[in-house]
């Protein structure tokens, strides 16, 4: 095979693979642009969970607190009880 014939082969193929490439290149820019958008949603995502995490936290506390009202309020009502005792004794 002579080197023209080489170079003409060389020159039809890069020609067939010229809107491959395009193509391509077209795919990685959009590739590019979902990567980008599922970073952004993986951030979200994070933050999401962290403040599902903090509400968490918040609503396991407040049984104990509920608790602590009811015990507090029923030490109150035992205290009334008593000043109320004293004074009707004085």
């Amino acid at each position: 095979m002579k080197k023209s014939d080489l170079q003409e082969i060389g020159s039809l193929i890069e020609e067939k693979l010229e809107p491959i490439k395009k193509t391509l290149e077209l795919h990685d820019n959009q590739f590019k642009s979902i990567s980008v958008k599922l970073d952004e949603h993986s951030q979200k995502l994070d933050s999401l969970m962290l403040d599902m995490v903090d509400v968490q936290k918040k609503t396991d506390v407040l049984p104990d607190y509920h608790s602590l009202i009811k015990d507090t309020r029923e030490n109150v009502k035992d205290h009334e009880q008593r000043i109320e005792a004293l004074e009707t004794a004085a």
